[in-house]
């Protein structure tokens, strides 16, 4: 789920914050289905983590490492 919702990111970068923060909500719907547990988790760390995942991938970390960074791949969420 992680990789999915980052790559998300990646692809919007050059968008604003609230567009990002849209976008990637919107995956997080997608990915979880709507879930009612993982679909506010999945949006809860992207609203908390958003400025760190955006420099990160602005400084060419992977998606991959941009999650295991802010510990999404830790809630066995990848």
């Amino acid at each position: 789920m992680c990789i999915e919702v980052i790559d998300n990111i990646l692809s919007n970068l050059g968008d604003g914050e609230g567009e990002l923060l849209e976008d990637a909500y919107k995956e997080c719907d997608i990915i979880t289905n709507y879930n009612i547990l993982l679909d506010p988790m999945c949006k809860t760390i992207v609203t908390r983590e958003l400025n760190d995942i955006v420099e990160e991938l602005k400084n060419n970390r992977t998606p991959k490492e941009v999650c295991q960074e802010i510990g999404f791949c830790n809630i066995y969420l990848i």
